[in-house]
């Protein structure tokens, strides 16, 4: 008789358990555009910027017609003031127009979703502050040597209840010009230096972006 067959070593030992490989799809170009999709904020802030740049070039081009066309509607007295400062007028409004060129470009960058945009956009921000204020208290400056040229043409003084008029004027003219050339200046630079919009632009725009890269590296 012949004993039972002896069971192969191979067969005897377990085998190993086989790790589990856990697959990963890749990222693919429709896949990234979808996610560039979701991110709503650079279509809004693109639209803003492009309508407000239309305004700063109109704003820029009638300030550089506006001695041409309206020479022959003013008054004596009115020209007169306006003639006082023919070169700083040109000189603003030529900025402005420069101005409103920059921050159409990065309108439309920020829509292409270029990362260069940002910086663009916060140059335009801090420039526009800067000359914002310059051009308000210069264009007050005007207003005013108008408005005793209007009343008061020989003397030049205002009397009476045309001064508390005056000043209020003044008063509220500065207070909303601040508040209408520092709103979307503000805003911007506000919003790009923001942690999530610098991570947003990273992963989802294109284009180098130093200082965006660089403030990543430093989180």
């Amino acid at each position: 008789m012949t004993g039972p067959s002896p069971v192969p070593e191979s067969s005897a030992a377990e085998s190993p358990p086989v790790p589990q490989t856990r697959l990963v799809p890749p990222t693919s170009p429709v896949a990234s555009a979808r996610a560039q999709q979701k991110l709503v904020w650079p279509n809004v802030i693109g639209i803003v910027c492009i309508i407000f740049a239309t305004g700063g070039i109109g704003t820029g081009l009638w300030g550089l017609l506006a001695p041409f066309i309206m020479k022959g509607i003013m008054l004596g007295d009115q020209r007169a003031v306006m003639q006082r400062h023919p070169h700083l007028n040109l000189l603003l409004a030529a900025l402005a127009l420069l101005l409103g060129a920059l921050l159409l470009i990065g309108g439309i960058a920020l829509l292409q979703r270029c990362r260069w945009s940002a910086r663009v956009l916060m140059g335009w921000s801090m420039l526009k502050i800067v000359l914002g204020v310059i051009n308000l208290f210069v264009q007050l400056m005007i207003q005013q040597e108008m408005w005793q040229a209007i009343n008061t043409p020989g003397s030049g003084t205002i009397h009476g209840p045309a001064v508390s008029v005056q000043s209020s004027m003044i008063i509220v003219s500065v207070a909303l010009g601040l508040v209408w050339v520092c709103a979307l200046p503000a805003f911007l630079l506000i919003w790009f230096i923001r942690p999530r919009i610098r991570r947003d632009m990273t992963a989802h725009f294109h284009g180098n972006h130093p200082s965006i890269t660089a403030g990543n590296a430093a989180t």
